[in-house]
């Protein structure tokens, strides 16, 4: 069976329940002697009968979905060769709850989504998330085709169009009532080699023989109506997606953090030195300047016992905790309707609802080395008169760096918080979207589509189980009350500004230590919510010049083009309380500030289709093809996207296509308007070392190479690398 999402093998059942109540789609064009409907095709808006696109479509039908038994429709997109797997059900760590598609790998952002050749709105407002449009968005049940495009769609669509375009084309005329019920699940032999031989190295567990899991399902209700000569259908759907969770646990290829060793057999399981019970360092002091953690860490043994040296095999496995698979919780529900007014004007609508409840959930969150500690350089403050502290401790904190009584010792901690879980993100999207319009032909040769569209999405975040950096620095200043009895010190100070009275000490001195009272104070929740929302109103008329004599001798159809105008608004708002504003969440990586902007958009375009050659010998069709688009923004540019293209069929089995197209990057609204922070960004400094007494590692870089990135001769090889393993960057969008 086919691996799938590195969930091992895909196990699917497919139950398709048709209520055969004349289920099914009518085509009333032969009753009314019409001949074959022109049609349009993604990638371009030229109306015509048998176009073939000069910029390759690749459709995924109704049928393939199905048999392919996935529930989630990015994961079928993310086993297109030109699709880079992104944001989906089985991301965790840094999840907005949303599901996106990457075409071509250079983000999502650069990827324009289409329902019925029409955008979608974007699906989240958070920083992570882009503004690009949520996939959870699309009524499964409803599609009927999904056509990809990877080249020449800016000049159709829109500047965002970079990378292309994944267009989801929806049943129409669909008459009966139908319902689909698909489950699936995943089945794993935990028998990897390499796993095993690394827990065996480390002592990890991992789980052994055969599982079954990770199970979700759908279910889909159609029920269409047409009227009786034709002239209209209504389509109603309703869905509901349920997804259960997968942990990494489940897995003995991820149920711990693998480290890469010189070679096979000193690979082994590894993980964060941000460790349990705790981790400790000293930090150099001298008057009110911090220096840098200094001599060994240590950790304490047991409950009451003394500090030992932290080792690396006493790293904590992060990885168990990690979703594989989200739990997940859909509701959709909508309509597509149109109806004939005329032979000349049909009346269009389509609306569509969705609501998402998810959890992201990742290791468990602590006090951090080299992050939110209450003093520069990450350090904490302990008191050396604190009760909590074992004479050994008040030797390696206090003593051996020159404090003693009520001076506060400033000490690094990396310390795991594991009496309350992971870290869980509770997110929630809600989702609305409304199309009218009107569409038909004039002037025998001439068809014209005109709408309205309006979508927005409104987005909600709970985050559990972090902790407070002030509450820490509260919780490890303990003093005695005089009865014996260890309180917070801001409690008793005469300075009654910093007060706390919910303040319970932090005991992380001994193993078990920690009380569910004090884990309750130092943990807190962070809130989120936003929204985003998009206005477009957009015409354009096509027509086919061939009975107007705008044709070659050598063709059998004429000129066709594409006039068109359309504006668009697009705003966003994220809103934070003061946890993720203020940066006092420790798992956090930094402050995340409030994003809030809007943008509007004007356009016309322009496309056109000329055949050269049909049906001659070695040129079954030879045709040429161009489209123009010119976008002035609010935000003080304007610009042009353009394409050029050409195609031969020498035979109908044979096709050769080419096309020179110029796309633009619009920036989306966080690339503009996100506000500037330092914050956790992942990177790494190449010129860091872990010890700058030892010689310097192979392959190290050179003097020369390191001075491009500022590093002078002293500097050279005396940067000691960042204790949290990673460093903070600026952030953040147009500073204009």
């Amino acid at each position: 069976m086919p691996t799938h999402n590195r969930l091992s093998a895909a196990m699917t059942v497919c139950v398709m329940l048709l209520a055969t109540f004349g289920a099914g789609e009518r085509v009333f064009a032969a009753d009314k002697g019409a001949i074959t409907e022109e049609v349009v095709v993604t990638g371009s808006r030229i109306k015509q009968r048998d176009l073939t696109a000069i910029s390759p479509v690749a459709t995924i039908t109704a049928e393939q979905i199905s048999m392919s038994g996935v529930t989630s429709i990015e994961n079928m997109l993310n086993n297109l060769p030109q699709v880079a797997a992104d944001f989906g059900a089985n991301e965790s760590n840094g999840a907005t709850g949303a599901a996106t598609v990457n075409l071509r790998g250079i983000g999502a952002q650069r990827t324009l989504v289409l329902v019925n050749s029409r955008r979608l709105m974007p699906g989240d407002p958070t920083q992570n998330g882009n503004s690009t449009p949520d996939l959870n968005q699309i009524p499964a049940g409803m599609v009927d085709r999904i056509e990809v495009l990877t080249g020449g769609a800016s000049a159709v669509y829109g500047a965002d169009a970079v990378a292309g375009v994944v267009n989801f084309i929806m049943k129409e005329n669909f008459e009966g009532v139908r319902l689909d019920m698909q489950s699936n699940g995943y089945q794993h032999d935990n028998d990897d080699n390499t796993a095993q031989f690394a827990n065996n190295n480390s002592g990890y567990p991992l789980p052994q023989g055969e599982v079954s899991d990770g199970y979700g399902y759908d279910i889909n209700l159609l029920m269409g109506l047409n009227t009786e000569d034709g002239a209209g259908n209504a389509t109603f759907y309703l869905g509901y997606h349920h997804q259960n969770a997968l942990k990494q646990a489940e897995r003995d290829y991820s149920a711990c953090a693998l480290n890469s060793g010189d070679s096979f057999e000193t690979s082994g399981c590894g993980g964060s030195s941000t460790a349990s019970p705790a981790r400790f360092q000293q930090v150099t002091q001298s008057g009110d300047e911090v220096g840098v953690e200094t001599g060994v860490s240590m950790t304490p043994r047991g409950a009451g016992s003394a500090l030992i040296p932290y080792l690396g095999s006493m790293a904590f496995n992060y990885a168990p905790l990690n979703y594989y698979l989200r739990p997940d919780k859909r509701y959709t529900a909508g309509t597509f309707a149109h109806l004939d007014l005329s032979e000349h004007a049909t009346l269009y609508g389509e609306f569509q609802f969705m609501d998402d409840e998810s959890d992201a959930q990742i290791a468990p969150s602590g006090a951090f080395r080299g992050s939110n500690g209450a003093f520069e350089n990450g350090a904490w403050g302990i008191n050396c008169d604190n009760p909590l502290l074992q004479p050994d401790e008040v030797d390696f904190f206090c003593t051996q760096q020159g404090f003693a009584g009520a001076q506060d010792a400033l000490v690094s901690i990396a310390r795991r918080g594991t009496e309350g879980g992971g870290r869980s993100n509770k997110l929630e999207h809600t989702s609305y979207r409304g199309v009218l319009g009107l569409r038909g032909d004039f002037a025998d040769v001439w068809s014209y589509d005109v709408y309205g569209q309006y979508g927005t999405t409104n987005y909600q975040s709970t985050y559990y189980n972090d902790y407070s950096s002030k509450r820490i620095t509260n919780a490890l200043l303990v003093v005695d009350d005089g009865a014996g009895n260890p309180v917070c010190r801001v409690n008793v100070d005469a300075d009654t500004t910093n007060n706390d009275p919910t303040c319970v000490p932090w005991n992380i001195f001994v193993a078990g230590g920690v009380t569910p009272e004090a884990l309750a104070y130092v943990s807190v929740p962070g809130f989120q919510n936003g929204d985003t929302t998009q206005s477009i109103v957009s015409g354009a008329i096509n027509g086919d010049l061939t009975d107007y004599g705008v044709k070659l001798p050598w063709a059998n159809r004429g000129l066709a083009v594409v006039l068109g105008a359309e504006y668009r608004e697009e705003k966003s708002d994220f809103n934070n309380d003061v946890e993720f504003s203020s940066g006092d969440l420790t798992g956090q990586g930094g402050k995340t500030l409030d994003t809030s902007g809007s943008y509007h958009v004007k356009e016309i375009f322009v496309e056109a289709r000329m055949p050269i050659v049909n049906d001659a010998p070695f040129a079954k069709e030879i045709s040429l093809e161009a489209g123009y688009r010119y976008s002035d923004y609010s935000l003080g540019f304007d610009t042009d996207t353009y394409k050029v293209g050409g195609d031969w069929a020498p035979i109908d089995d044979v096709r050769l296509r080419a096309t020179f197209a110029r796309a633009v990057r619009a920036p989306n609204i966080q690339e503009l308007f996100r506000p500037r922070v330092v914050q956790l960004d992942g990177s790494a400094d190449p010129c860091a070392v872990d010890d700058p007494l030892a010689p310097l590692p192979v392959n190290f870089p050179t003097l020369a190479q390191c001075a491009r990135t500022g590093v002078t001769a002293a500097q050279y090889g005396n940067i000691v690398t960042n204790p949290a393993g990673q460093y903070n960057g600026l952030t953040g969008g147009n500073p204009d």
